[in-house]
């Protein structure tokens, strides 16, 4: 019976940890920045070296708050003063303009997925209520397995949700107008591109760096560009183009000790106790089979 009680005991105070906590992301949530992004681009070589592009980005409750740096604009427009815009690849001359331009859904996509993560914190505490509940139900052990099977789940959606899938869904937010050249030039202007880049992830977020060169047609002689689409000019040719950057996309602490904290309450700490129970259920039956063991 004291076993029975024990049992009772350790499956409330194990519940009321995770309902605990349930609540402790529901406040974050209302008060803490979800996730924060950043990007920067810096041109290491050609008319424009120097010129640079940061765009910082944190997500709260209320939506996206978004700043852009540019530095040396004056260096951008020397660049274009000096490049020949009408200088493309001969046959991509009648690319659409759509091919430069990335037209992605409205911010309408982190409003949902806002709501989204909010409803489904809300079925785990409800859910986690329940099974609570049940515990003053006899007979229901199968039925609180099963819950607690299907509250874990939820729990792992709910984390993937908040940490990957909010930061996608700000990511198709964004209405980006990329357009290189004007409508009427459209076509492929940078040739023999090269592109190095690198991922790196921890629980503090994902860092993805690069860099990368071309030669730009525009800044290269009429007689001379036949020859440079065929074979790359040299590194020292004024055409090239070069540029490195780095993207970050960072988790607030709050959220590393959301992922530790979910690991332990819905996963480390209910195997350990069916473990602890197992045993405590086996011990019983093993001093009575010793003990009948040595009377024979």
């Amino acid at each position: 019976m004291a076993l029975v009680r024990r049992k009772a005991l350790a499956q409330a105070a194990l519940l009321a940890l995770q309902v605990v906590l349930l609540l402790s992301v529901a406040d974050a949530l209302r008060e803490q920045t979800w996730f924060t992004s950043s990007l920067s681009l810096t041109f290491t070589d050609g008319p424009q070296e120097g010129a640079s592009l940061n765009i910082t980005a944190s997500v709260d409750d209320e939506g996206a708050h978004q700043e852009v740096d540019l530095f040396g604009v004056l260096r951008l427009l020397r660049w274009q003063n000096e490049r020949d815009p009408t200088a493309v690849v001969p046959g991509t001359e009648n690319a659409s303009e759509d091919a430069f331009t990335v037209d992605l859904p409205g911010p309408s996509s982190l409003e949902e997925q806002g709501d989204r993560v909010w409803s489904l914190l809300w079925a785990v505490v409800v859910l986690t209520v329940l099974r609570g509940a049940l515990l003053a139900r006899a007979g229901a052990a199968r039925l609180r397995q099963l819950g607690a099977v299907l509250t874990s789940g939820l729990v792992v959606v709910f984390v993937a949700m908040l940490i990957i899938g909010t930061p996608l869904a700000w990511a198709s937010s964004l209405d980006v107008g990329a357009r290189l050249q004007e409508p009427e030039v459209n076509g492929t202007w940078l040739v023999h591109v090269q592109h190095d880049a690198s991922t790196s992830a921890s629980l503090e977020g994902i860092s993805y760096t690069f860099q990368g060169s071309g030669f730009d047609l525009g800044l290269i002689p009429s007689e001379d560009r036949a020859a440079a689409i065929d074979t790359p000019p040299s590194v020292e040719n004024a055409s090239r183009l070069a540029w490195e950057g780095e993207a970050r996309w960072d988790l607030p602490v709050w959220q590393q000790d959301l992922v530790l904290w979910a690991g332990v309450a819905w996963f480390a700490l209910p195997i350990a106790f069916g473990v602890f129970s197992r045993a405590s259920i086996d011990a019983p039956r093993t001093l009575f089979t010793s003990g009948a063991t040595e009377e024979e």
